[in-house]
């Protein structure tokens, strides 16, 4: 039997131990400082007449192409976009004049994003005719310095829905289509192509099938990523990420092994067996949501890796962060909480937010766009949070949230 001595410092241990383990864990804004934030004060997170708007953000270089959509149907020739300079500060908005082609067509052409690279902008667009169920898609090429539609790319069953696409360093583009929307599943619905943008042809594709494939319904994830010599796409429910040459070979797996709480096969299996419709599948799904592990976002710059993930009954996300050396990926820096107190405007604003609609990592910079209230983050870090709660109330009598930039510095 222990004595009561030593009863007294096996206590004194485990509060030891545990106020080690407290403060050993890491959170992503001690790696954080803030630079500035800019205020985009005239895009609103709501139009006049209620309905939410959805943005569409890109970027290349130092420019960033912001694009409101509130309704996606492309029935006018002028499209304005706004793009910002985060190097000079500058604002400047200006029209893509959509071809009569694509604006009046008998189609019906939805507008769903834009993607920039060097002086251009491509616009996807697409158009589904339910009699001959044929989903019809279209690329238009801008050239932001000419002002005019260089060429527009079409494709019927070449592609499906789009979800990302991304400018290699080969001046070509990896288009990442095929989201599970289908009443039945596909086994590969994820298709990556390289498109050439000179003539338009895709010059490569192939299929994915990933792992408990349920997990793309309930949130927008991002699954690939470009580094400065590959293609990354990740699994959801498996830590798991596959990184190709840009001709699409694949090249190398990157694993964790760690515990992880793995989505039931057979529970998944069940749930798109028997709820055909997405809104059923949702509904089942989110039943079992946040019990398990989950990848859900990764982002890379030159050669490191960052993957944002879930663990069990967490609603903020986790942040790991890898490095290329010697073509082999090493484990950096692990378990890093990005946690948000969304009742807290202090930590939801001092943290890169993995719900944020845009997030880049750039020159030792992190860049995230939100909705929120008109006061930088810095100005926020000098209220206390009583002062910030009665400001918001004043501010929402008669006004929306506006779209934000925080820019960090990062010392990961």
């Amino acid at each position: 039997m222990k004595t009561l001595f030593q009863l007294g410092l096996l206590c004194i241990q485990i509060v030891i131990t545990q106020s080690f383990n407290l403060f050993s864990q890491t959170y992503t804004r001690d790696f954080l400082s803030i630079d500035t934030t800019v205020v985009f004060s005239d895009i609103k997170e709501f139009a006049p007449d209620g309905q939410r708007i959805q943005l569409s953000i890109s970027s290349f270089g130092n420019c960033f192409d912001i694009l409101p959509i509130k309704n996606s149907l492309l029935k006018k020739s002028d499209l304005k976009i706004n793009r910002y300079n985060s190097k000079t500060g500058e604002f400047l908005e200006y029209t893509v004049k959509i071809p009569q082609q694509i604006c009046s067509s008998k189609e019906r052409y939805y507008l769903n994003g834009v993607f920039s690279f060097n002086d251009s902008i491509l616009l996807y667009a697409n158009s589904y005719n339910y009699e001959k169920n044929k989903r019809t898609i279209k690329l238009l090429l801008y050239s932001v310095h000419e002002n005019e539609t260089k060429n527009i790319f079409s494709f019927t069953d070449e592609i499906d829905d789009i979800n990302d696409i991304i400018y290699l360093p080969n001046n070509k583009l990896l288009i990442c289509s095929g989201y599970l929307g289908q009443k039945d599943a596909k086994a590969k619905f994820i298709k990556l192509s390289i498109l050439n943008k000179e003539t338009g042809n895709l010059e490569k594709s192939i299929n994915l099938g990933i792992d408990l494939a349920g997990l793309s319904y309930i949130q927008k994830n991002k699954q690939i990523t470009v580094t400065d010599s590959s293609i990354l796409f990740t699994e959801l429910g498996v830590y798991k990420i596959y990184e190709f040459d840009f001709n699409l070979n694949l090249i190398n797996t990157i694993e964790k092994k760690s515990k992880w709480s793995k989505f039931p096969n057979e529970t998944m299996k069940s749930i798109l067996k028997h709820s055909k419709e997405p809104i059923d599948r949702i509904y089942k799904l989110s039943e079992y949501w946040d019990k398990y592990n989950r990848i859900f976002r990764i982002y890379s710059e030159k050669d490191t890796l960052y993957v944002f993930y879930n663990k069990p009954l967490q609603n903020y996300g986790t942040l790991d962060i890898w490095h290329k050396k010697d073509n082999s990926w090493i484990l950096y820096k692990e378990n890093i909480e990005d946690f948000i107190d969304h009742k807290n405007t202090k930590t939801a604003r001092n943290s890169i937010n993995y719900t944020s609609k845009y997030i880049l990592f750039k020159e030792n910079k992190v860049y995230t766009f939100d909705f929120g209230i008109p006061l930088s983050t810095k100005k926020i870090n000098t209220l206390k949070e009583e002062e910030i709660d009665k400001f918001k109330e004043k501010y929402f009598i008669e006004n929306d949230n506006v779209l934000l930039l925080d820019i960090f510095s990062f010392r990961f």
